[in-house]
């Protein structure tokens, strides 16, 4: 019924991440708004995580080109990235985080700038910080969440 689309995991170690677990985003956030009963707005929900994640993803599919997939990382360590944008077979991490006071790199995308050296930078789409820093050798592009529209700039980085 095209409702939902199921991002798999990224995985360069078996031994260590989790193969075959899925996450799962709804194509239309009206329906996930109706099925929890909660039509609040955007300031005034607990669930703004979510939402700007779901939002994310939402624009990363729109301009996903033959070239590129969607996944996720998670290892049985409980480190994670909400997305890895693979673009010929080169991975990106993308994290969004609902509330940042500064631009400490999250723990999940540090570990995987660790394991994955082939990937070039990482990006965290937030709310309010617009910024860079450096993290295990690479950038770490902090963006407003708004930007996730417009891939471009992407695109010619990676």
């Amino acid at each position: 019924t095209y409702t939902a689309h199921a991002v798999p995991s990224y995985s360069g170690n078996m031994a260590n991440e989790l193969k075959k677990s899925k996450k799962y985003y709804l194509y239309d956030l009206g329906i996930r708004n109706h099925l929890l009963k909660d039509y609040r707005r955007f300031k005034e929900r607990e669930d703004q995580g979510a939402l700007l994640e779901s939002f994310v993803f939402l624009n990363l599919l729109c301009q996903q080109k033959p070239n590129m997939e969607i996944r996720f990382w998670r290892t049985k360590k409980g480190q994670e990235v909400d997305f890895i944008v693979v673009k010929n077979r080169v991975p990106l991490p993308v994290e969004v985080k609902s509330s940042l006071t500064d631009t400490t790199v999250p723990p999940g995308l540090a570990a995987f700038l660790r394991a994955y050296p082939k990937a070039p930078y990482g990006i965290v789409y937030n709310l309010t910080i617009q910024n860079e820093t450096i993290c295990e050798g690479r950038k770490v592009l902090f963006k407003k969440v708004e930007e996730a529209t417009f891939l471009d700039y992407m695109q010619t980085l990676f």
